[in-house]
Formats: structure tokens, sequence, C-alpha cells
């Protein structure tokens, strides 16, 4: 990012921020490198073809650049929402 692109960036997250504050929101960051058998169990990982950049990490577990967060919110909710 360019300094002025960065300070607009900056700008939107703040005012985002407080709405979500405002509405009892809780922020999450979310990873980017995710799991591979998450995006098989949607059945999404296939449908992305060979553009999903995927990688074998150093446990040899298939990890896979996520380009959406559909399947990691899925799995949270599923493990800490009761």
């Amino acid at each position: 990012w360019l300094p002025l692109g960065f300070r607009v960036l900056k700008k939107i997250e703040q005012i985002v921020r407080e709405e979500m504050d405002r509405a009892g929101a809780i922020e999450m960051l979310m990873p980017t490198l995710q799991q591979a058998d998450l995006w098989r169990e949607s059945g999404r990982y296939d449908d992305y073809g060979e553009e999903m950049l995927r990688i074998t990490d150093r446990h040899d577990r298939d990890m896979l650049y996520g380009p959406t967060n559909e399947e990691m919110i899925t799995d949270i909710f599923r493990s800490f929402v009761k």
C-alpha cells in the first residue's frame, strides 16, 4: 500500500470497527493458510481448480492459501458455539 491508500484503508477499518463495536460484534482475524481437509469436507477443494495455492507443511499435512473464510468460520462455530 502507498501512504495515502494505507491511510484510507485504516480510516475505513476504524469506521467499520466502530460500527461493529456499537452492534456488539466480536472481531476475528482469520488465518491465511488453512487445512485442506476443511475445504475437502465442504466440497470446494476441487471447485477452485489448480489455481488455488496448495502446499504441504513440515508435518506432511495438506494446506492451502484460503481465498475465503467460510470453511474456517464453520469449523470455529461447530467447535466452540454450544
